[in-house]
Order: structure tokens, then C-alpha cells, then sequence
């Protein structure tokens, strides 16, 4: 409201992914916004737990190896 006010939502423009299939905290071609919304926040969270996971795979591999490294270098 302030924004409108002082004039400031003049100057706005379209971001970068307002064309991606998730703009605006939805799912773009469901009509029902509620559904949209539930929809997109299950698919944010899903990708944020596999993309987490994935991360966490790596880290304890990568850390695996090396402590499987050190060993290796203990028993010489």
C-alpha cells in the first residue's frame, strides 16, 4: 500500500522466471489457487529435500574416503 501510495510500484518490472512454471508460488496452468499453491509448495519441498540429500550424499562419501585414506596411510 505504501508502495502505491508514494508512487514506488510505478517502477516495477517483470522479473526474470515470471514465465517459469512456478511463478507467483504456484503452478501455472491450474486455475483452482489454492491447489496451484499446495501444488508448488509440494513440489519446493521435494526438490529441497532431494537436492539436501544429495548434498549430504556427497559430503559423507567424500568424507569416507578420506578417513579411509588416513587410516591407510596410519597402518604403513
Amino acid at each position: 500500500r505504501v508502495a502505491a501510495d508514494q508512487g514506488i510500484d510505478e517502477k516495477v518490472e517483470e522479473h526474470g522466471a515470471a514465465d517459469s512454471p512456478l511463478a507467483d508460488y504456484g503452478v501455472g496452468d491450474i486455475a483452482d489457487a489454492r491447489l496451484s499453491g499446495g501444488l508448488a509448495g509440494v513440489i519446493g519441498v521435494s526438490a529441497t529435500v532431494v537436492v539436501g540429500t544429495g548434498v549430504f550424499w556427497v559430503v559423507r562419501r567424500r568424507k569416507e574416503e578420506s578417513g579411509e585414506a588416513s587410516r591407510d596411510h596410519e597402518n604403513v
